[in-house]
């Protein structure tokens, strides 16, 4: 019948028969623990490694690289990408991958400088040695 209730007999006490022992059960239960353990005393567990093994810590870097925006960055392949995939997503699906103002920013921002010399440098046909 419809209101009958399936019993499945599942309990915590399976994984301590051999039943719990089969199929995926068991690798189930140890990384639930694995992951509690994690989760609960994390912290702990790292700065014991780091005692141990000093050079797993990561400390404060500062990096310093001359990298533009990336609305600067992209090249006029993926630049006119992204505007297509935009004007796409507002006209057709009525929606918007990026807000207004990056919008704006993906229009009006001019390539990096080092991406305007390559892109002329890659028109430019050197001739092979062949």
């Amino acid at each position: 019948m419809a209101d009958d209730i399936y019993v499945t007999n599942h309990t915590i006490g399976k994984v301590f028969t051999g039943e719990g022992w089969e199929g995926i059960k068991w690798p189930l239960l140890a990384t639930f623990i694995v992951l509690n353990l994690v989760w609960y005393f994390g912290e702990l567990i790292s700065k014991c490694l780091y005692k141990c093994m000093p050079s797993l810590e990561v400390g404060d870097i500062e990096i310093d690289e001359s990298i533009d925006n990336y609305w600067a960055a992209l090249d006029d392949g993926d630049r006119e990408w992204s505007l297509k995939e935009e004007e796409n997503a507002r006209i057709l699906l009525t929606s918007k991958i990026l807000t207004d103002k990056q919008y704006a920013r993906l229009q009006k921002v001019e390539k990096t400088k080092m991406h305007r010399t390559m892109a002329r440098s890659e028109r430019v046909k050197v001739p092979s040695g062949k």
